[in-house]
């Protein structure tokens, strides 16, 4: 519940980065998404709303890339580097942390992962982001 307040909170500060509401929850939100990543027993879904909150929330000096890198390495090993979703939150993560290269390979793993393309596929949400995370 309070990793849920801490990230929409986060989410609607990127969408609205004016509203002085969100603006006065911005602190005490980031520090809800910083004591859920320090939890031993976090789980993949938890870690993933987290690493994503800490690398959106506006203004930019209350973004953590540092352990938004973090909870996305520990999401991924979590979830044997299985899920695509979650490869492209450690791509986003290393991007944001100014980590292109381990931006590439993360997002190159998650594509690698995903089901071939054919002549009928319409690619999906993830592939289309992972790609755009190759350059």
């Amino acid at each position: 519940m309070l990793r849920r307040a801490g990230t929409e909170t986060c989410h609607a500060s990127h969408r609205s980065p004016g509203r002085s509401g969100v603006s006065r929850d911005l602190p005490r939100a980031c520090c809800i998404l910083q004591a859920v990543a320090k939890q031993e027993d976090a789980q993949g879904f938890d870690l993933d709303s987290v690493a994503t909150g800490l690398t959106i929330v506006e203004p930019e000096r209350l973004r953590d890339p540092k352990l938004a890198v973090e909870c996305a390495e520990r999401m991924v090993e979590k979830n044997h580097h299985q899920k695509p979703g979650f490869l492209l939150t450690l791509a986003r993560a290393y991007r944001i942390a100014g980590q292109a290269e381990k931006a590439r390979s993360a997002a190159k793993e998650g594509l690698s992962i995903l089901p071939r393309l054919t002549a009928n596929t319409i690619p999906s949400r993830v592939r289309k982001k992972l790609q755009a995370e190759l350059y």
